[in-house]
């Protein structure tokens, strides 16, 4: 049995997600709630805790035949300093949207952070300095100065991903650019949060491997979209 009291932890967003489909309507849970549905479908045993910092509501367009999807959200509309847990993996989401990162340099273990479609990510915040991996979309993304000051801050890697693969940087210089097998008319929602699922999962195993790692999650990512269409 492992010391730690979880295996993962998911600090940040959380979503009542509205959404329409041509004129389709439904809703559902939203940000940290994509996640963790996923890490509940790779493994139902995982210990994963989720403690949410902010509170808020999305309006989902999505057009699943162009793979697009676009949105209008007001993510913070509830906030709270969190409780910081014991675990493997300390996940935050949605870093350049939260309302308060000082609990972030607290955070314990592996800690992993991503970005959302949203406020342009601040490059020089004190809290990139305790993130060991930032996983960031090429749409949100697309300053390469931008690009050179997040991979200089953090202290491990910045993984630019997009619907092609992702490449992986490291401020030694070091990087590395997987591919992902494309995959059409699949449903674009949360895609980003399952990624980030998997990247989660990979990393209780081996975080010494990243380049392992980020293949892994780039496959499993794959075979999950050509079974969700069968």
């Amino acid at each position: 049995m492992s010391s730690f009291n979880f295996d993962i932890v998911i600090y940040g967003h959380l979503s009542f997600d509205n959404i329409y489909e041509g004129f389709n309507y439904k809703t559902s849970v939203g940000c940290m709630g994509n996640v963790w549905n996923q890490l509940k479908l790779i493994n139902p045993d995982l210990r994963v805790k989720l403690e949410p910092t902010d509170i808020g509501e999305s309006l989902i367009l999505a057009d699943v035949e162009q793979c697009k999807r676009t949105s209008i959200s007001r993510l913070s509309l509830k906030t709270r300093v969190p409780v910081i847990h014991d675990a493997i993996i300390s996940h935050v989401m949605y870093i350049n949207e939260l309302s308060d990162t000082s609990f972030i340099k607290n955070l314990k273990g592996y800690v992993t952070a991503d970005v959302c479609n949203g406020k342009p990510i601040n490059v020089d915040l004190e809290a990139l300095k305790s993130i060991d991996i930032l996983l960031i979309s090429d749409e949100d993304l697309n300053d390469p100065l931008k690009l050179t000051k997040l991979v200089n801050t953090v202290r491990e890697y910045v993984i630019l991903h997009h619907a092609g693969g992702s490449t992986i940087y490291h401020k030694n210089g070091w990087q590395y650019t997987f591919t992902a097998e494309y995959v059409p008319n699949i449903n674009v929602l949360g895609a980003g949060d399952k990624f980030a699922a998997y990247i989660l999962s990979e990393c209780l195993d081996n975080t010494k491997n990243i380049s392992k790692v980020i293949q892994e999650a780039h496959n499993k990512l794959t075979e999950f979209f050509k079974n969700e269409k069968i």
